[in-house]
């Protein structure tokens, strides 16, 4: 009877050994294609506990182990080639998507804006959409759009880190048609006596030094300006093609330089 019984699990040994071994309720039989098949509808499986020091202390892991690591939170695999990886964690220090734009929530139209995530730090990924925008879709960190209509626009971004943890913001813009006014002299060197010099001292004439004003704050023109007589040594101005420089200006009076400027 003993040796019957033991023929009896050996002979159950190389029948699971061919077929695998399912796990659950009922009778059927485990997937041909898998060695272990946990079959169950209102529970799941659950791999070993370890802190990450308790991780280390496993001698020789065998490429492929599973562990939940409740140090970091992480499901990990070990690979023969790079040792421990992270394969899914909890999101601990999830990063953030709160958007900055270079020029407010208030744009005119064709006006450039720069926008970035106000807290980069982990991030690894970025997906922007602008609404009307141009351009309508980005991936880069720090992309600059523009609105050729006047309107209120919605900017999205989600951002995900290495984890694949992710988070989503997103804010309006509002772009006029009435055009942005522009301090010359607060616009670049805030704190300097430079100012827009005019046709007086400029190779180009009033409208065309105020309109590569614009192309230079992101706009695509000036649609007015101003002219005054303010009294200063140090001034900047354009060249043909809207090359830009500073310059010395002589005298105390007459200055004819552009103090503000209307973009569009």
């Amino acid at each position: 009877m003993k040796w019957i019984f033991i023929i009896g699990l050996l002979w159950l040994g190389l029948r699971i050994q061919a077929q695998g071994v399912r796990i659950g309720s009922g009778n059927n039989p485990p997937h041909p294609s898998a060695g272990l098949d946990v079959d169950f509808t209102d529970r799941g499986m659950l791999p070993p506990r370890l802190t990450t020091a308790q991780r280390n202390g496993i001698s020789n892991p065998a490429p492929g182990l599973v562990i939940y690591n409740t140090s970091s939170q992480c499901l990990e695999v070990y690979l023969p080639q790079s040792g421990w990886n992270q394969a899914i964690c909890d999101c601990v220090n999830p990063p953030s998507a709160a958007i900055s734009s270079s020029q407010g929530s208030n744009l005119g139209l064709n006006q450039s804006s720069m926008f970035t995530a106000t807290q980069p730090g982990n991030i690894s990924s970025y997906q922007w959409a602008f609404s009307g925008g141009t351009p309508a879709s980005s991936v880069a960190s720090n992309p600059s759009v523009s609105w050729s209509q006047a309107g209120t626009y919605w900017v999205v971004l989600q951002v995900s880190d290495a984890q694949g943890c992710s988070d989503t913001d997103s804010i309006q813009v509002t772009v006029s048609n009435q055009g942005t006014t522009l301090n010359t002299f607060d616009y670049f060197t805030s704190g300097q006596q430079y100012l827009l010099r005019g046709s007086q001292y400029n190779q180009l004439s009033d409208q065309q030094t105020a309109d590569c004003f614009c192309q230079m704050a992101g706009f695509s023109s000036a649609a007015s300006y101003t002219v005054g007589n303010l009294s200063t040594t140090n001034c900047y101005g354009f060249a043909a093609g809207c090359q830009y420089y500073a310059t010395w200006c002589s005298g105390s009076a007459n200055r004819h330089v552009i103090p503000t400027v209307t973009c569009q």
